[in-house]
């Protein structure tokens, strides 16, 4: 039951960090996250990567999991903070037309 457990932290572990270094590539994420905030991640895609290339030494479960719970919420805050912006976005162009078509009319 550990081994499995274990695997399983591992390659959810690794699917996080596959998951987040493309994202972090793409340009329409990436100029939505402050300089600080795309180091805070990419130093936690390092102590994961890290962690995922020790797993078969000595690293206990609960670390790889408490971690990948890290990597998770990083990746839900990355995706609410594009979600905001591309609201604002919408929502500009919203009142843009709406202006317009006031004084259209």
């Amino acid at each position: 039951m550990k081994f499995l457990r274990m695997a399983k932290a591992v390659n959810e572990l690794d699917y996080y960090i596959y998951k987040m270094r493309n994202t972090l590539k793409k340009k329409d994420i990436n100029i939505k996250l402050t300089s600080i905030e795309i180091e805070k991640i990419e130093s936690s895609i390092a102590v994961a990567t890290n962690l995922a290339d020790e797993s078969n030494h000595q690293v206990e479960i609960d670390v790889l999991e408490d971690h990948l719970k890290r990597l998770e919420s990083s990746m839900e805050y990355i995706i609410a903070k594009t979600v905001q912006f591309f609201l604002i976005k919408i929502l500009s162009i919203v009142l843009l037309f709406r202006k317009q078509y006031l004084i259209v009319k």
